[in-house]
């Protein structure tokens, strides 16, 4: 069963790639996720504060985001935050080698990688603006404070475990068509001796 077949191999290729992304690329991406957040923050429209992303004694993030009356506030992060978002590629990549082999592979694998890397600065970000919401205004605009409690919910922990198979299944029509085709019918049972008329 080639479906059964292909789960095997993105699990034991999930495993695989889950200790490398632990031991070895774990603080590369955490590097992006710092520089990337902080390039999102000072690209943000109409924001002339102060802001920076930094890694204090310790592994905590402390995130400088801009609050309204041009001020900006020190937000103090766990490091799981940042490499929770990271969990996303080493599931993305098991999924798509566990593919049949083709060129439309490699561009989904390129393709997929760049959508997941800008993940955790908008994930971070959207963390950010719910502490700022929950600790500074948190009578104002309820429906903002609903939509920022989803918001980060989703992108804390919904989408790092799920849009790398929805991304794998979108980018990727060969894994597509493996994983959605159709069993053929069985054979109906030979029966012997068959009854006469």
């Amino acid at each position: 069963m080639p479906q059964l077949r292909f789960l095997l191999r993105a699990t034991l290729l999930f495993a695989a790639l889950l200790a490398l992304w632990w031991y070895v690329l774990r603080p590369p991406l955490l590097d992006w996720v710092q520089f990337s957040s902080e390039i999102l923050l000072q690209s943000l429209p109409g924001v002339h504060s102060p802001t920076s992303v930094t890694i204090e004694t310790g592994r905590m993030w402390n995130l400088q985001v801009p609050i309204p009356g041009g001020r900006s506030i020190h937000i103090r992060a766990e490091e799981r935050y940042p490499v929770l978002y990271t969990v996303a590629l080493p599931l993305f990549w098991a999924v798509l080698l566990a593919s049949p082999r083709s060129w439309r592979m490699l561009r989904a694998l390129a393709l997929g990688t760049a959508i997941l890397l800008f993940l955790p600065a908008v994930s971070l970000l959207v963390y950010a603006a719910h502490v700022v919401k929950v600790n500074l205004y948190p009578t104002a605009a309820p429906a903002l404070g609903v939509f920022l409690n989803f918001a980060d919910y989703l992108t804390g922990a919904v989408l790092p475990y799920i849009l790398p198979v929805l991304l794998a299944l979108a980018l990727h029509p060969d894994l597509r068509a493996l994983v959605f085709a159709a069993e053929p019918p069985a054979a109906p049972p030979r029966c012997s001796p068959c009854p006469r008329k």
